[in-house]
């Protein structure tokens, strides 16, 4: 719910064509909070759960009961992650395609600060009701083989401060 996907429709007919573009945004086509996607000739699909090759599949079987093999990619248009903490440009980061790993991440946001803790960042995911918490380290080459390498639309990266960041910002109130 929420995610917005993209349609390249291919097709000899320009007025068939026509319809799949005047009926999305200028995004996309918006995934209702039902999860289901509204597209001409195929109605209401629900598609909440599925993976992009798996709603292109499933849209794509739909389609075939009211156009002749219909050519149809989907793509995710709207692939964001929130980075916060130590970075030097923390925010929500959009992404062009449908997969980021945490190194693209992190590269968006500028790298972490000089205070960053590079080896406790966490990785905060939604998966069903739960939130999930995983704790990455940098300086590792087992980052490569962590669950979290490659990122979800809506992950939260956390960068945490360095102790020494603590102190130098309150360094003032300290007296000797």
């Amino acid at each position: 719910a929420g995610d917005v996907l993209g349609f390249k429709f291919n097709t000899t007919s320009a007025e068939l064509a026509n319809e799949f573009k005047t009926a999305a945004s200028a995004d996309g086509y918006l995934v209702n909070e039902n999860g289901t996607l509204f597209l001409p000739y195929a109605g209401s699909l629900t598609i909440s759960g599925l993976t992009i090759k798996e709603s292109e599949a499933f849209i794509k079987k739909e389609l075939e009961k009211y156009i002749v093999n219909p050519q149809l990619e989907v793509t995710l248009n709207s692939f964001r992650i929130t980075i916060l903490g130590e970075v030097r440009s923390p925010g929500i980061k959009m992404s062009p395609g449908d997969r980021m790993t945490i190194i693209d991440a992190l590269s968006l946001s500028g790298d972490l600060g000089i205070d960053g803790k590079r080896n406790n960042i966490k990785v905060i995911r939604q998966v069903g009701d739960k939130k999930t918490v995983t704790f990455m380290d940098m300086s590792s080459i087992d980052v490569f083989k962590s669950d979290a390498y490659y990122l979800k639309s809506n992950d939260i990266i956390y960068v945490e401060s360095l102790p020494k960041k603590s102190f130098k910002e309150n360094l003032v109130y300290i007296s000797i």
